[in-house]
């Protein structure tokens, strides 16, 4: 489906890789603040990115192909789960691998 002749999958996916650029600099340093180093981290935070963007793409891909008169509705829904997902995972596999501070 196409919105202003742009691909939902290609503005949706430029939005999401440019989220994660800036929400990698925003979590490590503030939401989620922790004594591991930067190239750590971004390791498992890329990780965790590319699973939930596939995700992302899957069930945009399903929903959409099948209820294309929902498409918007569908991307909105899609965006909001999987930045619920990001913000669980994130706080899951970056706080339970800290050392606690002494």
């Amino acid at each position: 489906m196409d919105i202003f002749n742009v691909s939902v999958a290609l503005s949706g996916s430029l939005a999401y890789f440019t989220g994660m650029i800036v929400g990698f600099s925003l979590n490590h340093n503030l939401t989620f603040p922790g004594s591991r180093r930067l190239v750590s981290r971004f390791g498992s935070y890329l990780i965790i990115q590319l699973v939930v963007f596939a995700f992302y793409l899957l069930i945009n891909t399903i929903f959409i192909a099948n209820f294309s008169t929902l498409a918007l509705f569908i991307h909105i829904i899609t965006v909001v789960i999987c930045a619920g997902l990001n913000f669980f995972l994130i706080n899951f596999f970056w706080n339970s691998n800290e050392k606690p501070k002494t």
